[in-house]
């Protein structure tokens, strides 16, 4: 079978073969490396931001919320049935994830100890994690673990805005950051149609709030996902989701390629936040900016 990183540009570009193979998280490893590539982008941002003390730490806590979320993602599309097949391979991704940013790790478990019997001291290993995501799902809903992620995400987002030392221009290149991931979380939330329905419609306020310029390329993908979430569940069946002869395959690839542009998309916010004219690119600043 093709990496995922293969079927995802396949799904995106005009030359996709008339039966692409479904974009999903099978290889584990690959979806990882996917990620860390999205990191890489965000990071990069992060960097342009570092503009001395006043920043570091609200800076620092948006890119551990960040994190977590991505994190949460990530493992939420294996707590179901067929977790244990994957068991060995999410071990993986929490020890590449977690081990590596102790902070992520220490902020995932104090949000979950209140909800568990007892306390889960931090150290106990993966093992101890995976089943702790195996058995979630009876303990505290997991849509409402990536709910509040989502909403702390915000939460240090919006506390920059008192640092008046970021500027106008560092404000902007923050909502991109924030609404760039929201598009991530999106992208991954496609393989889970009942929680990306109540993640997204828990975005979307905030979304028009920012009034942000690429709506017009994020409206189309969301309302994709809200409407047919019901109807994404059933892509592998050899009918189309919307009906007639095209397979799910094909309509997926079909709408990733028109309506996703997720990788035109992440260049343009890269190019956008290097470009001189960057601050003149967005309307209502500072009337309704962040609110």
């Amino acid at each position: 079978m093709a990496k995922l990183s293969d079927r995802l540009r396949m799904a995106l570009t005009e030359d996709a073969p008339e039966d692409p193979k479904v974009i999903s998280i099978e290889d584990l490893q690959e979806a990882e490396a996917f990620a860390d590539d999205l990191e890489e982008m965000f990071g990069e941002l992060a960097d342009m931001l570092s503009q001395g003390p006043e920043i570091e730490e609200p800076l620092h806590a948006l890119y551990i919320e960040a994190n977590r979320v991505m994190a949460l993602m990530q493992l939420m599309l294996h707590v179901d049935e067929d977790f244990q097949k994957h068991s060995k391979k999410a071990n993986k991704i929490l020890d590449e994830w977690f081990v590596k940013d102790p902070e992520v790790q220490a902020i995932l478990l104090s949000h979950l100890n209140p909800y568990l019997s007892c306390d889960l001291p931090i150290g106990r290993g993966t093992e101890t994690l995976a089943s702790l995501f195996l058995e979630l799902g009876d303990l505290y809903p997991i849509e409402d673990i990536v709910l509040e992620a989502v909403a702390n995400l915000s939460q240090s987002y919006h506390s920059l805005f008192e640092i008046e030392a970021i500027g106008p221009e560092g404000l902007i290149r923050l909502r991109d950051i924030v609404l760039g991931r929201t598009v991530q979380v999106a992208w991954i939330l496609a393989d889970q149609p009942q929680v990306g329905r109540i993640v997204l419609a828990r975005l979307l306020p905030p979304i028009r709030a920012f009034e942000f310029d690429y709506w017009v390329c994020m409206t189309s993908p969301i309302y994709f996902l809200q409407t047919t979430a019901e109807g994404w569940q059933k892509r592998l069946s050899k009918k189309g989701v919307m009906g007639g002869d095209i397979s799910a395959e094909q309509q997926l690839a079909t709408v990733m390629k028109r309506d996703f542009h997720i990788d035109w998309w992440l260049r343009q916010l890269i190019e956008k936040v290097r470009s001189e004219n960057f601050a003149l690119y967005y309307r209502g600043y500072p009337a309704s900016f962040g609110r």
